[in-house]
């Protein structure tokens, strides 16, 4: 693995050794391999270095392992392998990757992408908005409690990740498709809050009015207590949240799509990201009868 220069310009094995000890290594002591760092990895003991420079010496080998992660769980989900796939207390640690910060957030936004797609049936639910399906009492349509209701926290917690993601990525370096995932969590979102109208989603929040309950699932890391007591015992109340702290409850399904109309607003000079926000701005207008 990268070490410092003298060791590499070293023009023996006894000159390396010779300096490696002079940096205060021994005889038995070895700089750390790939394959020690491929083994913590795998044991999700990975952490980026201290210095600055050891970081610029790091930095591609992290990418890689970071890359690599995204694309097993990537593998397992088209697989139809769910079960491969880390429960949401489990999900890929971004803090552990601060060296890559935009490609490790655009990989992990696939992650919850995909991980949305175990859990929901999204063509469906695009029939539902489009209104290719009756209206009626949305409840009882026969996909909506079955893809929505069991898995309410956990798709919850997928789309508040995504969004917290899209927002860490400048809008410079974001990647091209970003409005189209923030296209999906509108929608999912939208299902998921439609479908839980009256279930134990929403008694548990009008028994939860306390501001004390609320918590911007949108803005905290997984790793978050109140992230993993939400997905664990199915406490707190969640929101999302906008840039000035205000919370937009998930209670309301028309909330969510002004949300997420509200945050390709912001960045919406591309075409595809007008369109994308065009067609959210139709389905609220759609829905509000």
């Amino acid at each position: 693995m990268p070490d410092a220069d003298v060791l590499w310009q070293a023009r023996s094995a006894s000159e390396w050794l010779e300096s490696h000890v002079q940096f205060g290594g021994t005889f038995h002591e070895q700089p750390p391999s790939l394959r020690d760092l491929f083994r913590h990895f795998v044991e999700g003991s990975l952490r980026p270095p201290n210095s600055v420079s050891s970081s610029i010496r790091y930095k591609p080998w992290f990418a890689i392992f970071v890359n690599f992660s995204v694309v097993f769980l990537m593998e397992a989900a088209t697989a139809k392998r769910p079960e491969q796939l880390p429960s949401p207390q489990h999900a890929p640690d971004s803090r552990k990757f601060n060296a890559c910060c935009s490609n490790a957030c655009a990989n992990l936004i696939i992650y919850h992408l995909i991980s949305l797609n175990t859990i929901t049936c999204f063509p469906e639910i695009e029939r539902l908005a489009r209104c290719e399906v009756a209206r009626g009492p949305v409840r009882q349509s026969s996909w909506l409690p079955i893809r929505c209701t069991e898995e309410v926290e956990e798709i919850f917690f997928h789309c508040g990740q995504i969004l917290r993601l899209v927002r860490s990525i400048p809008r410079h370096v974001r990647p091209p498709w970003w409005a189209a995932a923030v296209y999906r969590v509108a929608l999912i979102s939208w299902a998921n809050s439609m479908a839980n109208a009256g279930t134990r989603f929403q008694m548990s929040q009008s028994n939860e009015r306390d501001i004390d309950a609320q918590f911007a699932i949108d803005a905290l890391v997984p790793e978050h207590p109140l992230i993993e007591r939400y997905l664990k015992y199915r406490e707190g109340l969640p929101m999302f949240s906008k840039p000035d702290g205000a919370m937009v409850s998930l209670d309301v399904p028309g909330n969510v799509l002004t949300h997420c109309i509200e945050i390709v607003d912001d960045d919406s000079t591309m075409r595809f990201t007008a369109g994308i926000r065009n067609k959210l701005g139709r389905l609220a207008e759609r829905w509000k009868t």
